[in-house]
């Protein structure tokens, strides 16, 4: 099983051995697959070993290292030029932690199943379909946990990929039962899950989401870095 430091390097495609002789800029396979199906990351800019070290798809390599040797210390000016010629992306600021020890969990959450699709809100049977033709490798490996009481599903949470030996565990509460500590929980079923399983718990979250944040410290998640992502 990888280590937290291995798994964020892999994911990265960081060689440690080339940023110690000054390189800073990496391609990853990685950055081209999305997470939780939606999210592409072509760019991470991490501040892993205490200044920007950047993590781009191999589109966009080239043009990476040549704005990184002039804006590679300034994440802003480097966001500003890079988005000159590719302005349907964003930067966003986000923190990244990861769960490090063996700890398991008391949680109010429970394994989501198929049967459970009912309770979502699908109103077609076209809709339910659509759904598991999204979720059926999760809810087969039983990586998505949900609070449900009376027929309504409170919030779920999931580990969306397992990649390098890390997984990336996503969270929400639905509208009308946030406050309640929902997220919190079905965020434990997910850390147990991985324990169970030898993957790492992951987490990522943006640092303008000021309820997420407060979650992965209350459970005892270890921050590794602030990441600066641009984002299709």
């Amino acid at each position: 099983m990888n280590t937290a430091k291995e798994h964020y390097l892999e994911f990265l495609g960081i060689d440690e051995n080339k940023v110690m002789d000054g390189e800073v800029v990496f391609s990853s396979e990685f950055r081209d697959l999305p997470l939780n199906q939606n999210y592409f990351y072509p760019i991470i800019a991490t501040e892993y070993f205490g200044g920007y070290i950047y993590s781009t798809s191999d589109k966009h390599y080239s043009m990476v290292k040549e704005l990184v040797s002039v804006h590679g210390d300034n994440i802003e000016n480097f966001y500003e030029a890079f988005n000159v010629n590719n302005n349907e992306y964003r930067l966003r600021k986000m923190y990244r932690y990861s769960y490090d020890d063996k700890t398991l969990h008391d949680t109010r959450s429970r394994t989501m199943t198929f049967e459970d699709i009912k309770y979502i809100g699908v109103k077609t049977d076209e809709e339910h379909e659509q759904y598991i033709k999204r979720k059926k490798e999760v809810l087969e490996a039983g990586r998505q946990f949900i609070i449900e009481e009376k027929g309504k599903i409170k919030a779920i949470g999931l580990i969306s990929e397992i990649r390098c030996g890390g997984g990336n565990i996503v969270a929400a509460t639905m509208k009308g039962y946030r406050g309640n500590g929902y997220a919190k929980e079905v965020v434990k079923g997910c850390i147990n899950w991985c324990i169970e399983h030898d993957v790492i718990p992951v987490y990522l979250v943006e640092d303008t989401n000021e309820i997420s944040k407060k979650i992965p410290l209350s459970l005892g998640f270890n921050f590794i870095t602030t990441e600066w992502i641009i984002s299709e």
